[in-house]
């Protein structure tokens, strides 16, 4: 704990640095007062020019994206150092071409609207390509190892679906996936689909590289990126209202009534889901099982934001800005080796469980596991988790926690111990996270100080599980 002179002395230091800054404007003003008029007027002039050059390199990114890096632009460019102008002219074209590379042609500065017109031209195209399927030649491409016969015309669609960055490489295709897509080329929908889904991803990824993602901006998901979520949901919400159906009796409902009834109903959804987990706790108890609480993270260099600033770690030595899809493929190929280590031949573990995915406030997911073994397979299951790999970093998986019995009886307990994290997957449940209580708001709204933010910020949250997974 910080002691009281300490605490006096950074309070008396921050102050005074606060007066110098205040001092150091006021004399900025009062000398640029002095400048001739034509001189300002010069430098006005050099300025535009300058600002138009930037909004030149950053043309094809999203308007919300552009505001956050032309304020990096403007702190580089301000540095008093020789060069300065060059250096931040350079940041930014750098930035801009690593964007347009990660992101694979995406049309990034399209609205919903663009994407719904851009996609139903790439349907029809590839459309009328494929048609011309059985006049042209069979070709073979060699796809995971092995000869792949398809029409030249079908391979002429393909290209275009990977050039506009809706496909991966046909190498990390499979030839029964392949078979699978001349149809699906030629329905808007499914280019509609993933055109929303990867550009919202490709332009977030960018607000977390620029660190717009956190507690202290945007805890979850970035603002724009969330306005485009938000204005997505409320058209959906429209357009089920405005849909009715009607069933053999004779009665009518719109969709929208029809999905309250549904698990498409948060509140439904989180019910159900919640009695699963206690019905699959109520078996286990019954059989003796032990159970444990378990949460994984990813190593220091997968986060953006540390301690509340800029992670060091982050893309520094060598290592790529990991967005959070592949952080979720790290920890997935972690577990999955982990799982490997309790199947050996010689001592198997069988293990039982129910998963949470959840994001830190800057993006990066983590696990939370509810896992249950057999009482004699327990150590066992500890040590394998303990040696748990954690590539670039000296752990990534914290010690499991044996769940207590209350009064005796351990049924309920774990539930329990997801109940909270489950309240943050359901926006309409009626369960309010983080915890709002007036009487310690610190308590329960880290990340908003009223019962409104916290809302907000739980429909942050929904929006960001919708657009990463």
């Amino acid at each position: 704990m910080t002691s009281c002179p300490e605490t006096a002395a950074r309070i008396a230091g921050q102050i005074a640095s606060d007066r110098a800054a205040a001092k150091q404007a006021a004399d900025d003003a009062a000398w640029a007062a002095t400048i001739p008029e034509p001189i300002r007027r010069k430098r006005a002039r050099v300025s535009q020019a300058q600002l138009d050059d930037f909004y030149s390199l950053t043309t094809g990114l999203p308007d919300y994206v552009r505001k956050p890096l032309l304020a990096r632009w403007h702190r580089i460019r301000k540095a008093t150092e020789q060069g300065a102008l060059a250096a931040a002219n350079g940041f930014v074209r750098d930035f801009v071409a690593s964007a347009r590379a990660a992101s694979d042609n995406l049309p990034l500065a399209m609205a919903d609207d663009e994407l719904a017109s851009y996609a139903r031209t790439n349907a029809e195209e590839c459309g009328r390509i494929i048609a011309q399927a059985d006049a042209g030649e069979v070709r073979s491409i060699l796809i995971e190892g092995k000869l792949c016969r398809q029409p030249r015309f079908v391979l002429e669609a393909l290209i275009k679906a990977i050039d506009a960055g809706v496909l991966p490489d046909l190498n990390r295709m499979g030839a029964r996936a392949l078979d699978q897509l001349p149809k699906r080329l030629a329905d808007e929908k499914w280019w509609r689909g993933r055109l929303k889904r990867f550009v919202t991803r490709a332009v977030e990824q960018l607000m977390i590289r620029l660190g717009c993602v956190n507690r202290d901006r945007a805890a979850f998901m970035s603002e724009g990126s969330f306005k485009r979520m938000r204005g997505r949901d409320q058209r959906n919400a429209k357009a089920l209202a405005l849909a009715e159906a009607t069933n053999e009796k004779g009665q009518t409902y719109t969709l929208a009534e029809l999905s309250r009834r549904t698990v498409a109903n948060p509140v439904i959804r989180r019910t159900e889901l919640m009695v699963r987990i206690l019905g699959t706790e109520e078996v286990m108890n019954g059989l003796g099982y032990a159970s444990y609480f378990l949460t994984i993270t990813a190593p220091s260099k997968y986060h953006r934001t540390s301690k509340g600033g800029p992670n060091p770690k982050y893309g520094a030595n060598g290592n790529p800005e990991y967005s959070p899809r592949e952080t979720q493929d790290y920890l997935c190929e972690n577990w999955a080796e982990c799982r490997a280590l309790f199947k050996k031949k010689a001592h198997p573990i069988q293990v039982y469980g129910v998963r949470v995915v959840e994001p830190h406030h800057d993006g990066t997911p983590h696990w939370h596991m509810l896992i249950w073994v057999a009482p004699h397979q327990s150590e066992r299951m500890l040590h394998s988790i303990g040696r748990l790999p954690a590539r670039g970093s000296s752990q990534s998986a914290e010690q499991p926690d044996p769940i207590p019995a209350a009064n005796g009886n351990r049924t309920g307990q774990g539930q329990r111990c997801l109940a909270r994290f489950q309240a943050r997957n359901q926006a309409a449940s009626g369960v309010l996270w983080p915890p709002y209580r007036p009487e310690h708001p610190g308590n329960g709204a880290a990340l908003h100080p009223n019962r409104e933010g916290i809302l907000v910020c739980q429909e942050r949250y929904i929006a960001r599980l919708s657009v990463f997974g």
